[in-house]
């Protein structure tokens, strides 16, 4: 943070980038909101980690993140904006299931 002694926001980073890493599911390329509670993709979620991901530095991370986050619009352009690794959207077409 500007004006933080670099040694706080060095650690401020490496606190962020431990967490976000301790939820990173990664057979599906996302980071889950909280592993216990909230383990699902969340596409609100999804897009804020992305952007996380390459502010640290991490561009494959946040790629794989908006990825599996938008990987399931139909074409109708509806998305769920939750999955939980089976179901991709629900819309006029009905469930598809998720092929990641």
């Amino acid at each position: 943070m500007p004006g933080d002694p670099p040694d706080r926001t060095q650690k401020l980073r490496d606190d962020v980038l431990a967490a976000l890493d301790a939820a990173w599911v990664s057979d599906v390329g996302y980071t889950a909101p909280n592993t216990e509670v909230y383990p699902w993709l969340w596409l609100w979620d999804s897009c804020f980690h992305s952007l996380i991901w390459a502010d640290l530095g991490d561009e494959q991370r946040a790629l794989a993140e908006l990825t599996a986050a938008l990987s399931s619009i139909d074409d109708a352009g509806f998305d769920i904006g939750i999955r939980d690794g089976r179901i991709t959207a629900i819309g006029k077409s009905g469930l598809s299931a998720l092929q990641l």
